[in-house]
């Protein structure tokens, strides 16, 4: 028979192995996805305990009525956070973020949907395995117009990652991430005008490093009321300048921020002059920005000889 003080040695071991996960979910008005998108949380085989923390943000369809069954059918895992007033994405995702109280934290958007039942639990592992890891993410699909859409994705032998694959190839693909709450730091994730996953990633990267699990564990979906494909071109090109931009601002000497916003404003004023944009404020304050950034007083030549060029075509 065993020893009394080793049986509860080994129960006080297990426990401190088992984690808590909270899963962030921000939605508005999902109601034709969020059934969907729950029941994949709800599907998941862990030996870990999950809560799912449901952040909605006064939708004006039936999206807060269908979390509130859920919540009422599963109390002691679904947490759904009280109504206060529409907050916006961001401070939305943030006040969400902020009533996880796992452990570690995975992000589900009530758009989106996971496939593998056993994405929690592979990601926990990793995590436990290394604590040098901030980020545990991995592949997904997309469905577009009711086509799925794989998403390939070129890795090394060893899956590892720095703030290069958050900014060149975006294998933070956010409903696909796994991170560490004790790597979150949430006074400088307060101090941004905007929150996205984008910024989030980038100051747990400069905490830990990231791994990428080349398997496909969910599917990203595409829709017209979806805050980045609802989006127009232009309109994505002036997301992506805002948020690398403030990025930027509080991380100057990173040479992979740097590259990043300079390029997109690169790429934004190649396909407008001061003439030919309806936005000639905005555009006068990408230039000052690129100059900020960059230093690069010859890139004034190239957009002096756009604008002569266009003039004289017009």
């Amino acid at each position: 028979m065993q020893h009394p003080n080793k049986v509860l040695a080994a129960v006080v071991e297990n426990m401190s192995a088992t984690k808590l996960i909270s899963i962030c979910m921000i939605t508005y008005n999902h109601e034709q996805y969020i059934c969907q998108a729950i029941d994949s949380l709800l599907l998941q085989k862990t030996e870990h305990r999950i809560e799912i923390v449901i952040g909605e943000d006064c939708s004006t369809d039936g999206t807060r009525s269908i979390c509130e069954q859920y919540a009422a059918a599963h109390p002691q895992i679904i947490r759904l956070l009280p109504l206060t007033q529409n907050l916006g994405i961001s401070k939305n995702f943030y006040r969400t973020l902020e009533a996880c109280n796992g452990d570690y934290i995975a992000i589900c958007e009530g758009d989106d949907y996971w496939t593998d039942e056993l994405k929690l639990q592979k990601q926990a592992e990793l995590l436990n395995s290394d604590a040098s890891l901030s980020i545990v993410s991995a592949n997904a699909d997309s469905l577009v117009n009711g086509i799925t859409i794989h998403r390939t994705i070129e890795t090394e032998t060893e899956n590892y990652y720095g703030i290069e694959g958050l900014v060149n190839d975006w294998k933070c693909q956010t409903l696909t991430v796994m991170c560490r709450k004790a790597m979150l730091d949430f006074v400088k994730l307060k101090s941004y005008s905007i929150l996205y996953d984008t910024m989030l990633f980038y100051e747990l990267l400069q905490k830990g490093k990231g791994f990428f699990l080349n398997q496909t564990v969910g599917v990203y979906r595409h829709h017209n009321a979806g805050a980045w494909h609802g989006k127009s071109e232009q309109q994505k090109m002036k997301f992506v300048i805002a948020q690398f931009y403030e990025i930027w601002t509080k991380n100057k000497k990173d040479p992979f921020i740097k590259n990043k916003i300079k390029q997109s404003i690169i790429d934004y004023l190649r396909g407008a002059t001061l003439f030919s944009t309806n936005e000639p404020k905005y555009y006068w304050s990408l230039i000052f920005k690129y100059l900020q950034v960059t230093k690069d007083y010859k890139y004034l030549t190239l957009l002096f000889t756009n604008n002569v060029r266009h003039l004289r075509n017009n």
